[in-house]
């Protein structure tokens, strides 16, 4: 058994950024990831879309490749990374990347609207109290009937094995996983596991209007959002 394979996927332990987990965007496209793409497929190329914590920039090429002119950002400096991928993937000129943190994005970007945010595998290395006004930041760079595309590792999947934030309201609930989980998944830190209610709650805290709310094969928890046209 090959024991660097984290799922039955075949995904593996690529990192981007140290102690946040796989890279998955540059491995495969998922449910959500085809949900953004297909949006994007419908609006023609006058798209706008923005991947939030992109890692190496998987997301943000396809999106690119879909028609979308895309700006990447990352907490990590990944810029070189990103680029050069786009290069290889031919679309260098419909992406650009900066470095940036979740939480402080409007310090950077406030002046743009976007048709649609995409952020996977990020909101819960945030405590809930980051977590609400960051993606209602998130909501403010939309334009009117814009689309956010949110993803948070779930309280009911593996890594909420042992997690002992289970019981802890979503205010609290900010530890660290199991260190077995810390260590097979490479996530450091504390983290808040959210569940299929808590990520609806995220969006309304946030003033957006869910879409969709599902959970992966994996029990992660997906959602699909808008801002009110």
């Amino acid at each position: 058994m090959d024991n660097s394979l984290l799922n039955s996927y075949g995904d593996r332990l690529v990192r981007a950024s140290p102690g946040c987990g796989a890279d998955i965007a540059t491995q495969r496209v998922d449910d959500l990831d085809l949900m953004a793409i297909e949006h994007v497929s419908r609006l023609g190329n006058n798209c706008l879309a923005f991947d939030v914590a992109c890692g190496l920039g998987g997301q943000a090429i396809r999106l690119a490749k879909a028609g979308a002119q895309v700006i990447a950002a990352d907490i990590a400096d990944l810029g070189v990374e990103v680029m050069a991928r786009a290069e290889e993937a031919g679309v260098a000129a419909w992406v650009s990347y900066f470095k940036a943190d979740l939480r402080r994005l409007d310090e950077q970007i406030a002046d743009r609207e976007f048709d649609i945010i995409c952020c996977q595998r990020a909101i819960h290395y945030l405590t809930w109290h980051e977590a609400v006004p960051a993606v209602g930041r998130l909501a403010l760079l939309l334009k009117p009937g814009g689309r956010l595309y949110l993803s948070a590792s779930g309280i009911d999947s593996e890594l909420g094995v042992g997690y002992s934030g289970r019981e802890l309201a979503l205010p609290e609930r900010y530890v660290p996983l199991s260190e077995a989980m810390a260590k097979k998944h490479s996530i450091e830190g504390p983290v808040c596991l959210y569940s299929l209610e808590d990520l609806k709650a995220l969006f309304l805290a946030a003033g957006l209007v869910p879409l969709d709310v599902f959970a992966s094969p994996f029990r992660n928890v997906k959602g699909v959002a808008s801002r009110a046209a």
